[in-house]
């Protein structure tokens, strides 16, 4: 994972957001990969922060936005269901950002 992102940025990313294993750290650093267009690998780092702050409807939302780039509708469908439970208002903007109807 390291060598995806200058080592710099990383280390500095990392003291600013509570180290690598951090919710807010993987967080951004899957930003990052979409920016840069690495969608599986921002995906995986999406799947621990959202394990790691399951209501956190931004990484649920960012995590559906990249299975839907990467074109895997069932995954997507599946978080759309989790953002039933406590987010409604981003459940219907991830279903409306990537065209699906709820399951």
């Amino acid at each position: 994972m390291r060598d995806l992102l200058p080592p710099l940025f990383l280390d500095r990313m990392a003291a600013l957001l509570g180290g690598p294993e951090s919710a807010e750290y993987r967080y951004e650093h899957a930003r990052a990969l979409q920016a840069l267009g690495r969608h599986e690998e921002a995906a995986k780092a999406l799947e621990k922060a959202a394990a790691l702050q399951p209501m956190n409807p931004h990484a649920w939302y960012s995590l559906g936005m990249a299975y839907h780039t990467l074109r895997n509708q069932d995954k997507v469908r599946q978080i759309i269901d989790q953002l039933s439970g406590f987010d409604p208002k981003m459940q219907k903007r991830l279903m409306q950002d990537t065209g699906m109807q709820e399951s």
